[in-house]
């Protein structure tokens, strides 16, 4: 599978300074392990989202996520900025999809509890972190927290992520856990200035983890 032309310019854009041959080795991983994930029933993912994640993240070494160079730090004051003026002080807070947890540590010194949801602790930084944040490692569907016990919930690059069989299950329970009045400020990317995973490199639709449009 020949890289694109521009495929410069999309390293760039990306942050991503590896080389064609490792962004190739990273598309077929990929691409292999969403296959899996997308064939998968719905009993064999509750673990296989985990499974599938944790492979990627320990069989590329040089993943932009490892590397700590997925989530700009600008991008994260901005988000950041943007929660403190939507989000009452003292509330609950759940960052669903968290990965290196960046947004979820910012939030602490704002919310009474943060709670940073993710199917695997792979990008989880290491050291002591504020009292009222907590990582909560879940099987990609179901929420480990009582009802009503959470104000406002977020994820940035994650409902896509998920089988078509599961975003109304995951959906269901976010619904479940919000407080009355609660809100879910949900980013997903349009499909029109995709694709936006690896296989951006190599494809004009997505067919990595990042499928748009479901």
């Amino acid at each position: 599978m020949p890289i694109k032309r521009d495929w410069s310019k999309i390293s760039e854009f990306c942050h991503d300074a590896r080389t064609p041959e490792r962004i190739f080795a990273h598309y077929q991983i990929e691409k292999a392990l969403a296959a899996q994930l997308l064939n998968s029933d719905q009993d064999a993912r509750l673990s296989l989202y985990a499974e599938v994640y944790g492979k990627l993240f320990t069989s590329l070494e040089d993943h932009p996520q490892n590397r700590n160079e997925y989530r700009d730090d600008r991008l994260v004051n901005l988000q950041t900025t943007l929660l403190r003026t939507l989000i009452q002080k003292g509330a609950r807070f759940g960052e669903l999809g968290a990965g290196d947890c960046k947004l979820s540590l910012s939030m602490c010194s704002h919310c009474s509890s943060v709670n940073s949801i993710d199917v695997t602790d792979a990008l989880l930084p290491p050291g002591e972190k504020p009292v009222n944040f907590q990582f909560v490692r879940i099987d990609g569907i179901h929420l480990p927290f009582a009802d009503n016990s959470l104000d406002f919930m977020f994820s940035d690059q994650l409902m896509e992520h998920l089988h078509p069989d599961d975003a109304v299950r995951q959906l269901s329970e976010v619904y479940r856990v919000l407080s009355p009045g609660g809100a879910y400020y949900c980013i997903t990317p349009n499909a029109v200035t995709g694709p936006h995973d690896i296989s951006v490199y190599f494809d004009n639709v997505a067919c990595g983890f990042h499928p748009e449009g479901i």
